[in-house]
């Protein structure tokens, strides 16, 4: 749980950087992700890896489009099920 405040409290100083279009994809993504069947946690550490990429994009003045694609909705169910694929895995272990 302190980690996942930690987490937060990075996130929402690292939000500040993010320019106008990346901040409301961020808003977006951020509101589509709180009903997903991720943990607090993950969705933290989903949030950090989006954010992360999503500075990166701005230095390299590229589009966030090309890492996440166009549609957001998309990348988000994909980004849900692999962590659903891998918590499967892991409880399905003999």
């Amino acid at each position: 749980m302190f980690l996942e405040l930690k987490l937060l409290k990075i996130r929402t100083k690292e939000k500040k950087k993010l320019n106008k279009k990346n901040h409301t994809i961020f808003k977006e993504i951020e509101e589509y992700m709180k009903n997903s069947t991720l943990s607090s946690f993950e969705k933290e550490e989903f949030f950090q890896q989006l954010l992360d990429m999503m500075l990166q994009s701005q230095l390299e003045n590229k589009s966030i489009d090309l890492f996440i694609g166009e549609d957001y909705k998309k990348f988000c169910d994909s980004i849900i099920n692999e962590y659903n694929e891998s918590k499967s895995f892991i409880f399905n272990q003999p």
